[in-house]
C-alpha cells in the first residue's frame, strides 16, 4: 500500500444494474423483485412472511422494540441558553410539525428495512406561513415494490437515482424519477454498492415456509384423527342409487357434522378413530424451525453496529 492514498477509486464495487436494471445476486427466483417485495396488486414474499408468521412478527417486534422503547430529545449546543430559539425550532419541527414524527419514522424504516432489506423515504419540506420558515413536513414512504430501477454514477460508482412506477390515487400510474440527495435510505444487511441490501427473512426463508406447510399439515391432522372418519359398509349388490347416498351421507357426516345418518338396508356405519397424539411429531417439529428462525434474527441482531463501520445497517 503506498503512502499516498488516491483521490479516485480504482476497484469495483461488483454491482450490475445496466439500464438501472439491478442484477441481485440472488439464486432463489422467488426471492426476487415483485415476488420478493410485492407489486401494486398482490404482497411479495417477505411482507406475507412478516404479516403471517407469528414467530417472524415476534423477532421483528424484537428489533423495533429499542426504538419504541427511547427517549427523543433535541439538546441546545454546549454553551446555548436553554431556552434557545434555534433548539426549540428543530424540537418542534421533528417532533411536532414533522407528521409521522421522526421518532416513528426511525421506527417504520427500521421495520420495512429488515423486512424487505431496504426503505426509502423522501423528505418533504413546508414554509411557514406567518415566519416564513422551512421545516420538515413528512418523510414520504417510497415503498420497495414501487421502486423499479436504480441508477449509479459511472465515475464514483455510488448511487445516483432511483426509479419509481407505481399507480397514482386517481387510477393513472406514473414513472418518477429522485435524486439520491432527495432520499432517505436505509439498508439492511449491505452488500457492495446494491442499495438493496438483504432481508433479515432470507437466512430463515426456508424454515418459515416449512412451518407454514407443517401448520396446513396439522389443520388436515386435526380434523382426520381427531374427528374420525366414517366407513360405510354396503351389501352386495346394492343398486347405484343407493350407493350414491351412502356416498352423499358419508360426506355430510363429515362436511356439516351432522348427529345422524339415514342409510339404505343392510348398510353398516364404523366411525375409524385415529389417534389423538398423532400430532405432537408435528409440533415438536414446528417448535424446532421455530427456535432456527429465532437463532437467524438473533445472529443478525448480535451483528448490528458491533463496530463503527458496521455496513449490517447503513443510512444513506
Amino acid at each position: 500500500m503506498s503512502a499516498a492514498l488516491p483521490l479516485d477509486p480504482a476497484g469495483l464495487s461488483g454491482t450490475y444494474a445496466p439500464g438501472g436494471n439491478l442484477q441481485r445476486r440472488e439464486h432463489n427466483a422467488k426471492l426476487v423483485d415483485d415476488r420478493a417485495y410485492g407489486s401494486q396488486s398482490a404482497i411479495g414474499v417477505y411482507e406475507r412472511q412478516a404479516n403471517t408468521s407469528p414467530v417472524v412478527a415476534q423477532c421483528i417486534n424484537a428489533y423495533v422494540l429499542p426504538l419504541s422503547q427511547a427517549t427523543w430529545e433535541v439538546h441546545a449546543p454546549e454553551g446555548s441558553k436553554p431556552d434557545d430559539p434555534i433548539t426549540a425550532l428543530v424540537r418542534q419541527a421533528l417532533f411536532e410539525d414533522m407528521n409521522p414524527c421522526l421518532p416513528d419514522v426511525i421506527r417504520e424504516q427500521t421495520r420495512a428495512a429488515i423486512t424487505y432489506g431496504f426503505d426509502v423515504r423522501e423528505p418533504v419540506a413546508r414554509r411557514n406561513p406567518t415566519t416564513g420558515q422551512i421545516t420538515f413536513r413528512t418523510a414520504a414512504p417510497r415503498p420497495a415494490w414501487t421502486i423499479d430501477r436504480w441508477h449509479f454514477d459511472r465515475e464514483t460508482g455510488e448511487l445516483a437515482s432511483l426509479e419509481q412506477w407505481a399507480f397514482r390515487e386517481d387510477g393513472g400510474s406514473a414513472r418518477v424519477t429522485l435524486d439520491a440527495d432527495r432520499i432517505l435510505l436505509v439498508t439492511h444487511d449491505k452488500s457492495g454498492n446494491d442499495p438493496t441490501g438483504r432481508s433479515a427473512l432470507r437466512p430463515c426463508y426456508r424454515p418459515i415456509e416449512t412451518i407454514d406447510q407443517f401448520m396446513k399439515y396439522l389443520a388436515i391432522w386435526g380434523e382426520r384423527e381427531s374427528l374420525g372418519i366414517p366407513v360405510a359398509t354396503t351389501p352386495e349388490g346394492m343398486l347405484e342409487p343407493d350407493l350414491d347416498r351412502v356416498d352423499l351421507t358419508l360426506k355430510n357426516l363429515r362436511a356439516h357434522q351432522q348427529s345422524y345418518a339415514r342409510f339404505p338396508a343392510g348398510t353398516t356405519l364404523v366411525w375409524t378413530q385415529g389417534n389423538p397424539q398423532g400430532g405432537e411429531a408435528l409440533i415438536a417439529a414446528i417448535r424446532a424451525l421455530e427456535l432456527q428462525v429465532q437463532a437467524a434474527f438473533l445472529a443478525q441482531f448480535q451483528s448490528q453496529g458491533v463496530t463503527s463501520g458496521s455496513n449490517r445497517s447503513v443510512v444513506d
